[in-house]
């Protein structure tokens, strides 16, 4: 019997370390990575905030910028069909009304009988991310459309993360949704298709990989006993030690090349998705008698100079990434014109080539200058289908 108590003390004591070395390990692991990350911010952030102010165009002081960075950021929470979607807040810089940020200067339209509506589909570009609602792409275009004196409401559907599959998906969940139809739907891709490779190769939306690890497999996946621990540590030297850079479960990344994958090879999958799936969106825009618009938007890798000493697209100094994009882009520009019906494809990639100033206020989201610039150039294509209405 004492021998039995002993022993049952000696297990009781070596769990008991165990659990407290595991325990240190990784409060010192997360320690650890937060200094680092910590130390490397505030390395960067100076230079980041000074070419932030210059993208502002020195109209916005730095503390402001600093001030209201997280209300302008994005607001994400679970949706189902698109898995993911903007949840309401109301703020002096963004606004969202049932999952959609608001759109500034829609006073004009009181004075309409008829409202037309333009949907716009994008991810977090469109959305806004960086800027206040009232200085990002949809407001800027709502305010050409009033300045013409032309009674077309702009609804906002972009949504941080979205690439152009989901966007799809989004706008045949939204035609489902509604009564009122629009008469012009607007898509704007590029950044995140060939930004979050593993997203369009795998054509699953961006956040699969957290959400697995969530839902356990089972008869009843809301059943939450199957999983005890959920450890940083654990789940980096599963990364770390893993053979392949991507494994077949949870544990990957889909920012990262699905294994397999060369910069080059993953451009040439993701830009020929690219064109099947605006071919089938043409086909859904004709069906629901919809004008439909997909535009290959700017990004900091193709035909734009940074300047020197830039601290905000620093990522384009990564050749082999940069590349993707590049080769990419050429690529869908050379099969925009492949038998598209429905869906009129335009190329405004280029559109900051001689732009005076920084148009990026960080790695990949506009200045309000430069969403200005885009949405005359969005106008500008779809003018005539205005006039003709």
């Amino acid at each position: 019997m004492k021998n039995l108590q002993t022993i049952a003390k000696d297990c009781t004591i070596s769990i008991g370390i165990a659990v407290g070395i595991i325990a240190f390990m990784e409060a010192s692991f997360r320690v650890t990575r937060f200094t680092l990350n910590r130390a490397k911010s505030a390395y960067n952030q100076s230079g980041e905030l000074r070419d932030r102010f210059v993208a502002f165009d020195k109209k916005v002081p730095i503390s402001i910028l600093q001030a209201r960075q997280r209300e302008v950021s994005d607001h994400l929470m679970y949706k189902p069909w698109i898995q993911i979607g903007n949840y309401d807040h109301k703020g002096e810089f963004s606004i969202v009304v049932n999952g959609r940020r608001a759109v500034k200067g829609l006073e004009p339209l009181k004075n309409c009988s008829t409202i037309k509506e333009i949907w716009m589909f994008g991810g977090s570009t469109t959305y806004g991310v960086g800027v206040p609602y009232s200085e990002n792409i949809l407001s800027y275009l709502q305010e050409i459309l009033s300045s013409h004196h032309v009674c077309y409401k702009v609804i906002n559907y972009g949504v941080p993360y979205h690439y152009s599959k989901q966007e799809i998906i989004n706008f045949v969940n939204s035609l489902l949704d509604n009564d009122k139809l629009p008469s012009i739907a607007i898509f704007l891709d590029g950044l995140n298709d060939f930004g979050q490779p593993g997203s369009t190769i795998r054509g699953e939306p961006h956040f699969t990989p957290v959400l697995t690890s969530l839902v356990p497999k089972g008869s009843d996946p809301g059943d939450k006993s199957g999983s005890l621990f959920n450890l940083k540590i654990i789940s980096f030297l599963q990364k770390k030690l893993s053979r392949s850079p991507i494994s077949s479960e949870s544990h990957y990344s889909n920012y990262d090349l699905p294994a397999g994958y060369t910069d080059v090879s993953a451009a040439k999958e993701i830009s020929e998705k690219f064109t099947k799936n605006t071919l089938k969106l043409g086909k859904i825009c004709e069906v629901y008698v919809i004008k439909c618009f997909r535009f290959l938007q700017p990004v900091a890798a193709v035909d734009y100079t940074p300047p020197f000493n830039d601290a905000l697209t620093t990522w384009t100094q990564d050749n082999t990434r940069a590349s993707r994009f590049r080769y990419g882009y050429n690529l869908v520009r050379g099969n925009s014109s492949a038998n598209l019906r429905g869906i009129k494809f335009i190329d405004i990639s280029s559109v900051f080539r001689n732009y005076t100033g920084i148009p990026y206020v960080d790695g990949g989201h506009y200045s309000p200058r430069a969403n200005k610039l885009i949405a005359n150039s969005i106008y500008s294509a779809i003018s005539p289908v205005i006039a003709q209405h």
